[in-house]
């Protein structure tokens, strides 16, 4: 079904939090290459290639280690509501369900009176969700023919063997999960299980639901091979024990990503079954971090122009209908956004460069300060300011002749 909206309205409502949400995207950004730069730096500094894998060096805490070894599992690991695993480095299970899945189809047109508008086409397709499907935030007129349920309600959780470890050091989760899964359907599930028949009666609710087994799949619907809207599919996965090499710091008597000293957010360690150098690893994650910057540095820079030119539409807005000036004020509106947007831009970055790269934030404002200076003298050069007309000498004044007689 079609809606309408005014873009033009919608617009200028937003372009001010536009403008706003540039500016800040600009200073994040900035922000946070400073620390993913000192990251790397730190990372690279006490890259320490480990040849004892049998006790733990002190001298090693905080430095980014680099050794193969094979993982070692702590205690067995089992489903929390199934009770399957065994001697696994981790249990994943996976809910999906069958649901309605709103799409959408959008295209673009201009009225006569210059007002831009979108048509939107929402249509309805039966898809597997990883979480349930809330029907009545559709927005397509009829959508009401398209309501969502679940047979029953599972969550999909991840459990990790306590005390996994690669020689003395004990596994962070977030290196685990960079280990490949078993293949699937290689780890059947026990249905004399008591656990898993209890699992099995409370989520049919004592058989209500229909429920089949698939390997290492339970599916809840009538029919597997024919899925409708509210059936449920589970799916293990196991984390077998294997041979790796493995990049992350010490801290402790864990192996961790790597994170800086001052605690930032963003972290780095890398864990594959096969050798890497260590060196290509640092130029790839510089060489995709140089490229996310200068991405979200051209997406601040066009919110702030789009938000600068929606701020003017609200004054030039009544203009645009007039059939000869409107076209050409529009245009010029967009030109002076361009150069606004583009200088405010620059400036945001120079003065975020001023607090996290001092030396380089001072050079772009000067840069921008020569260019203004610049540009005015030229300007003014080119187009000289004549001085104001001489005035012209008055007229002597001419006797008043006598009156007649």
């Amino acid at each position: 079904m079609a809606r309408n909206l005014d873009l033009g309205g919608l617009g200028k409502v937003l372009g001010l939090p536009l403008l706003l949400a540039g500016i800040a995207l600009l200073v994040w950004n900035e922000y946070h290459q400073k620390h993913v730069a000192v990251l790397f730096d730190e990372a690279e500094q006490s890259l320490t290639a480990l040849n004892d894998t049998t006790r733990i060096n002190p001298e090693y805490e905080g430095c980014m280690l680099y050794f193969d070894a094979t993982m070692h599992i702590g205690d067995t690991v089992a489903d929390p509501l199934y009770g399957n695993g065994g001697h696994f480095l981790a249990v994943n299970r996976k809910v999906q369900y069958r649901q309605w899945v709103e799409h959408q189809e959008s295209e673009q047109y201009t009225d006569s009176d210059g007002d831009t508008h979108t048509r939107t086409r929402y249509y309805y397709m039966q898809e597997w969700a990883d979480k349930p499907v809330d029907s009545e935030d559709f927005h397509g007129k009829g959508s009401y023919r398209y309501k969502n349920f679940v047979l029953t309600d599972i969550s999909s959780v991840k459990t990790y063997s306590q005390g996994a470890s690669m020689g003395p050091l004990f596994l962070h989760h977030q290196l685990i999960d960079s280990v490949p899964a078993a293949p699937e359907g290689s780890v059947p599930l026990d249905v004399d299980d008591a656990t898993f028949m209890a699992a099995i009666d409370s989520t049919t609710h004592h058989g209500a639901v229909t429920c089949s087994l698939m390997g290492d799949t339970l599916y809840y619907g009538n029919h597997p091979y024919a899925p409708i809207v509210g059936d449920v599919r589970v799916v293990f996965s196991y984390y077998p024990s294997c041979h790796v090499w493995v990049m992350a710091q010490q801290h402790g008597d864990q192996l961790r990503p790597f994170q800086t000293k001052d605690g930032y957010w963003f972290t780095l360690c890398r864990l594959n079954t096969k050798q890497f150098d260590p060196k290509d690893v640092f130029e790839y994650e510089r060489s995709g971090q140089k490229m996310l910057r200068w991405t979200l540095r051209i997406l601040g820079w066009l919110m702030i122009v789009w938000g600068i030119k929606q701020v003017f539409g609200w004054f030039v807005g009544f203009i645009r209908r007039i059939p000869i000036l409107g076209p050409v004020i529009e245009a010029g509106v967009g030109a002076i956004a361009w150069v606004i947007g583009t200088l405010l831009a620059l400036l945001v970055i120079g003065v975020t460069f001023i607090w996290v790269r001092p030396w380089l934030g001072f050079t772009i404002l000067g840069a921008i300060i020569v260019g203004l200076v610049g540009g005015s003298i030229l300007y003014r050069r080119t187009h000289p300011v004549l001085p104001p007309p001489l005035p012209q000498e008055a007229a002597p004044k001419q006797p008043t002749p006598p009156p007649l007689p």
